[in-house]
């Protein structure tokens, strides 16, 4: 897989969801089908593939999976699918980071360094501060309305709780260290993504 996240602009992306069961659905079809990723979203048109509730919704729900399914290959789709629940919700999430640039320097800059201190409490005000940190260095981030950036800060907190990497605790987040197994590391280590590795390890 290739890893140029830095080449990407900063997304303020306020209508994404974590998408699991969506996600774990394609692959299984494009896997079994031997389908492109291109496919689902003819599905989508015309099956409402992903059941959702209205046609806005089931193409806000394929353009964001598509989306997200563009930056793998082949050897992600199969090893996914062989995977458990809990690590394909890890899966899911390294989908995320290495399409969406403000949600991999969210897990590297606060995720992964509130892992290394021992400091597992993640607040809303470390969610935001995070975000002003990108606007005083990015221009078109800059422009990002208040109410676009509060309802960032829900979509980053909820791909935290739905991966498995944070729990609720009252107004703040618990942040959970996920427990990965050898295959896992392997395969991120053979698709030149060690640097999620550390990411979800706590390592510099």
């Amino acid at each position: 897989m290739e890893f140029a996240i830095f080449d990407e602009q900063y997304r303020c992306r306020t209508k994404d969801y974590f998408w699991f069961q969506e996600t774990r659905q394609a692959i299984q079809t494009i896997v079994d089908k031997g389908m492109a990723v291109d496919d689902i979203a003819s599905l989508s048109d015309m099956d409402n593939f992903f059941s959702a509730v209205s046609k806005g919704r089931a193409k806000e729900t394929a353009q964001g999976v598509i989306r997200r399914l563009k930056v793998a290959n082949d050897e992600f789709f199969r090893f996914f699918i062989e995977q458990s629940i809990e690590q394909q919700k890890l899966l899911v999430m390294v989908l995320i980071m290495v399409e969406d640039r403000t949600a991999f320097e969210f897990m590297n800059e606060v995720f992964k360094e509130k892992l290394i201190l021992g400091d597992l409490t993640l607040s809303d005000g470390n969610v935001i501060g995070f975000i002003h940190s990108i606007q005083a260095k990015d221009t078109k981030a800059a422009e990002w309305s208040d109410g676009s950036v509060k309802k960032l800060r829900t979509c980053l907190k909820g791909f935290l709780r739905e991966s498995g990497l944070a729990v609720s605790e009252g107004r703040n987040l618990k942040i959970v260290r996920p427990i990965l197994d050898q295959r896992f590391t392997d395969f991120l280590y053979h698709e030149d993504l060690d640097v999620i590795t550390k990411i979800f390890a706590g390592e510099r």
